[in-house]
């Protein structure tokens, strides 16, 4: 089946007319990469519109052109902007227009693109589909019940999430311990660990039922003095750095190199705390000027001890005064989604991870994305006990902001101006 699929690259797209059918075959061997093909198929009307079926055939075309490129070269290519058959493409979506980069539009990038649209999936599912067990795996999960492994080399292939879920998220404020301290003793959160210096920041930790919130500062530019805001999603990683970088890279994920964090024991021996690959930037997972990463502990048993005594601890305390149950969503608000969503659905591991914007993991809260005038991470929901309950409370302390119906806020002047919405736990 690989050598046949290896051998022809083929559109069924119905031209304009019967001699410009664009059906193209590449040649045998590796002589001309399928960017090749597709740059040297015959288009006669670039601008014309293309039917239900026709989009479904150009969407499959790409999708193979990428499939071929990996397995059978082991990398990914682009098309050049003024081809005929990349004119036809982002004539018929112009989203695709802003995921232009330097000399063209990247397979990858129309790949994921179609991936993240749930009218085109199965388009891309079926050119994955076409290939062998033991090559589909590197990109990732099919929904249908026959990507299901029957063999145990099948079982075998299939490789790990590439994220488990969030590890922490944090805020920066130019006065941290005030705010750490209101999260810890006003709100009776559990603290994970007291507010200290690490030297290039300063930072303290409460426990917030599913994920840890890290109140953090650092040495700002001269003459600058940054607002309290949400800054910065710390995922955890689902094995190790190395593996990380590995599935990363398969994915054509950018990164930046992992930077390990020194640290001293009682008896000042340097050893690695945890490990940071970033995967925020221009051409990283948006927005951009929020810190996106994947933090490695270095030491996962004394981790998940840590969250062990934190869970206990807010079951003690029945969630402290406001009944906190957990984070259900960090809410990210982006200004061009289209393209957000496109870059969001390449760390999912299944299509079905993400709903309606809100992309989900197997720990930790959701992420959901939505469009904003401006990039940056907006807001969290808490899902408590008791709606009432947390009402009457902050009501009391005025500390109350807006109300509705299935949802209360904290009083922003309370948190610096931080927006956190509770919602009763269904």
């Amino acid at each position: 089946m690989l050598k046949i699929l290896l051998l022809f690259l083929v559109i069924l797209v119905d031209g304009a007319s019967a001699r410009d059918s664009l059906r193209y075959r590449c040649p045998r061997g590796d002589a001309v990469i399928p960017a090749s093909c597709l740059e040297d198929m015959k288009v006669s009307d670039v601008s014309r519109s293309l039917s239900a079926k026709e989009r479904h055939q150009l969407a499959y075309l790409f999708a193979k052109s990428y499939v071929v490129s990996k397995v059978k070269y082991g990398q990914d290519y682009y098309v050049n902007h003024d081809a005929p058959i990349s004119l036809l493409l982002t004539a018929t979506f112009p989203e695709l227009v802003k995921l232009r980069r330097e000399g063209g539009i990247w397979l990858r990038d129309v790949f994921y693109f179609f991936r993240s649209r749930s009218e085109y999936r199965v388009d891309v599912e079926r050119a994955v589909r076409e290939l062998p067990a033991s090559k589909r795996r590197q990109f990732g999960r099919l929904r249908d019940s026959d990507q299901k492994p029957n063999t145990p080399d099948e079982q075998a292939q299939r490789h790990s999430p590439l994220l488990k879920g969030v590890d922490h998220f944090f805020a920066y404020s130019s006065e941290p311990e005030v705010l750490f301290r209101f999260f810890r003793d006003t709100l009776g959160l559990p603290q994970v660990w007291d507010f200290k210096d690490f030297g290039d920041f300063a930072s303290g930790g409460v426990w917030m039922g599913n994920v840890e919130f890290e109140v953090v500062t650092w040495k700002p530019p001269p003459g600058q003095k940054p607002p309290t805001e949400f800054k910065g999603i710390a995922f955890e990683p689902a094995g190790y750095t190395n593996d990380l970088v590995q599935e990363l890279d398969r994915r054509s994920i950018k990164h930046t190199k992992p930077e390990p964090t020194l640290m001293k024991d009682k008896e000042g021996r340097e050893f690695v705390g945890w490990i940071n690959t970033g995967l925020d930037g221009p051409d990283g997972i948006p927005p951009s000027n929020v810190s996106i990463f994947v933090f490695d502990s270095t030491s996962k048993e004394k981790k998940a001890a840590r969250i062990d005594r934190s869970n206990a601890a807010l079951e003690k305390l029945q969630g402290g005064p406001l009944g906190v149950v957990a984070v259900k969503e960090l809410a990210i608000g982006v200004v061009d989604l289209k393209t957000a969503r496109i870059k969001w659905a390449m760390l999912m591991d299944r299509p079905d991870q993400e709903s309606g914007g809100s992309y989900r993991f197997s720990k930790g809260p959701a992420i959901r994305l939505s469009a904003a005038p401006t990039d940056g991470f907006k807001s969290i929901v808490l899902q408590v006990r008791s709606l009432l309950k947390a009402k009457e409370f902050l009501a009391q302390r005025n500390l109350l902001s807006k109300t509705k119906d299935n949802q209360v806020a904290i009083d922003l002047a309370a948190i610096g101006g931080l927006r956190i919405f509770l919602e009763q736990i269904n």
